[in-house]
C-alpha cells in the first residue's frame, strides 16, 4: 500500500507540474500515462472539458469511457483553467 502511494503521489506531480512539452515530444508519453498536457485539460473553465482526461496515471479510463480529449477546443493556449467562482473572487472590480 505504501509503494502504491509512493506511486500515485509521483506521477500527481507530474501530471499537475507547470511545464509545456513540445507536442513532438508529448505525443508518445501521453499514449501510456498522463502527461501535464494531457491532464490540464480536467482543470479547463469551459464544461464539456472539465472532468475530461482525470487519469490518474494511465489515461485508458477516459479512453474507455469517452471522456478523453486530445486537445482543448482553444488550444492549450487560449484555454482558460481553474475554477469559475475563485476566478470571479480574484477580479477586480468593475
Amino acid at each position: 500500500m505504501l509503494l502504491s502511494e509512493v506511486i500515485l503521489n509521483a506521477t500527481a506531480l507530474v501530471n499537475h507540474a507547470d511545464t509545456d512539452l513540445p507536442r513532438p515530444a508529448d505525443r508518445v508519453p501521453r499514449l501510456f500515462l498522463v502527461t501535464p498536457d494531457t491532464h490540464r485539460v480536467d482543470h479547463a473553465v469551459d464544461p464539456r472539458e472539465t472532468g475530461s482526461n482525470d487519469g490518474l496515471n494511465l489515461p485508458w479510463r477516459g479512453r474507455l469511457l469517452g471522456t478523453y480529449i486530445p486537445q482543448p477546443a482553444r488550444g492549450h493556449e487560449g484555454m482558460e483553467i481553474g475554477i469559475e467562482q475563485v476566478r470571479a473572487r480574484a477580479r477586480p472590480p468593475a
